[in-house]
């Protein structure tokens, strides 16, 4: 059953439940990296006491963090966390660090972000998926100097088996995940399937004031 919102009012997503959850792993004194969530829950109708009704998860995001300045090598690091993170490695400068077009400021973080997921519910509501999780890196760019992702469509993987769907599929939904993500920041990374978004910019803030305006709630 669909979770329908009361009155049109955007208030519904306000007074949302944003938890974060981190594990930092270390493989030596000079690598490490930490792998976090994030859950956005919210209260179903803004006429419902909220002590009477349970909070509904509705976001999910995950991935991982890496420290650009301590670490050794970004390189390593990078290898060292596990395959899926390989393609990431055109962010570096081939001597371990980032590149200096993606080390937005002197000190910071390279956050990667490897999978979302919104409801089936929220979908195609004009916006409720990018301005999520727009709010929901609000909670991870302090501290970071580049934000990155591969835009993929897991879930059709997920739903259909690896294999199952041809080619084509799977491009139309890269090309339609990297819309999306331009819509709040982020920028391809040339000759790669990497997109970036530099945290020190003011895009996002305005992607999420422009969604505020787009959102239907019902």
């Amino acid at each position: 059953m669909g979770h329908r919102l009361k009155n049109n009012d955007l208030r519904c997503l306000e007074p949302t439940i944003i938890e974060r959850w981190t594990r930092t792993e270390i493989w030596d004194d000079d690598n490490e990296a930490t792998s976090w969530q994030i859950a956005v829950s919210i209260y179903p109708a803004l006429d419902d006491d909220p002590g009477d009704i349970p909070a509904v998860e509705i976001f999910w995001m995950d991935g991982v963090t890496f420290e650009t300045v301590g670490t050794e090598s970004l390189d390593t690091a990078i290898d060292s966390f596990s395959s899926e993170m390989v393609p990431y490695r055109v962010l570096t400068d081939g001597c371990g660090d980032l590149r200096e077009e993606f080390d937005c400021q002197p000190i910071g973080q390279l956050v990667i972000i490897r999978k979302v997921r919104l409801d089936p519910d929220w979908r195609h509501r004009g916006g409720v998926g990018r301005y999520l999780a727009a709010v929901s890196l609000r909670t991870l760019l302090p501290g970071a100097t580049c934000v990155a992702l591969v835009p993929a469509p897991y879930e059709l993987r997920e739903r259909q088996g690896v294999g199952q769907f041809s080619d084509s599929c799977w491009n139309e939904g890269v090309a339609a995940l990297r819309r999306l993500w331009s819509e709040i920041g982020f920028r391809s990374v040339p000759n790669s399937e990497i997109m970036v978004l530099d945290p020190t910019s003011m895009i996002l803030e305005a992607a999420i004031a422009h969604l505020r305006n787009t959102i239907r709630m019902e």
